[in-house]
């Protein structure tokens, strides 16, 4: 009888490691999610900055004119609407303003101009001794040919006039001259009217009141 083993033999296949399904710890899988989680914010964060960015290239690529209303004053226009004589400024349909010593185009507001030239009777003179300007010197003064002059007591009361017409277009809202926009002015009348203020009789009389303080004031 033979000797050889009836045993079957069998084989074992031994797995590869990438058959292994390895199961990730608890540990490992909140760092994936982390991760995956920043990944994401970040790409919303390139995606909101990139739009805000192209908004504001947008926004200063189109002119301002379109989005209504700007503070920015006009350009000066190539020619002066008003001419260059009285007759000229008469037939543009242009009107005198005292209170500026200028002639305003028709659709300029006059602001306080009528109130400062009721306020007193005001005379103009030829020289500073008092020799009062008659017609002829008022035309030439108007046509820039002389200049004529006036009481100190005028002069302060354009300056009262002037920050009251500022005054009113801050309220409205609406355009106005260069000469009133001019900065430089209304820091001259200050300088002219704070020596008046201060001398006087009542300046350090104590006699006011301070108001109520408000907490609902904006801008």
């Amino acid at each position: 009888m033979s000797t050889r083993s009836s045993r079957r033999r069998t084989t074992h296949r031994i797995p590869l490691v990438e058959d292994v399904e390895v199961q990730p710890t608890p540990r490992q899988s909140q760092q994936c999610w982390a991760r995956r989680h920043f990944q994401g914010i970040c790409v919303w964060i390139i995606a909101i900055t990139l739009s805000i960015g192209f908004g504001i290239v947008i926004g200063l690529a189109i002119p301002r004119a379109l989005f209504g209303h700007t503070r920015a004053p006009k350009s000066p226009p190539k020619t002066h609407f008003c001419g260059n004589t009285s007759a000229e400024a008469i037939a543009a349909g242009c009107t005198w303003d005292q209170l500026t010593w200028a002639w305003y185009p028709p659709h300029c507001p006059h602001y306080a101009n009528e109130e400062f030239v009721a306020a007193d009777d005001w005379k103009f003179f030829s020289d500073p001794w008092g020799t009062e300007a008659n017609s002829s010197m008022w035309d030439r003064g108007l046509n820039n040919q002389v200049q004529l002059f006036s009481r100190h007591g005028e002069h302060l009361t354009h300056c009262v006039y002037l920050l009251l017409s500022m005054g009113q277009i801050v309220r409205d809202g609406t355009p106005a001259t260069p000469k009133l926009r001019n900065y430089e002015h209304l820091e001259h009348c200050v300088e002219m009217l704070m020596p008046v203020v201060r001398a006087d009789a009542n300046y350090s009389m104590i006699n006011t009141k301070t108001p109520a303080v408000p907490y609902q004031e904006y801008c």
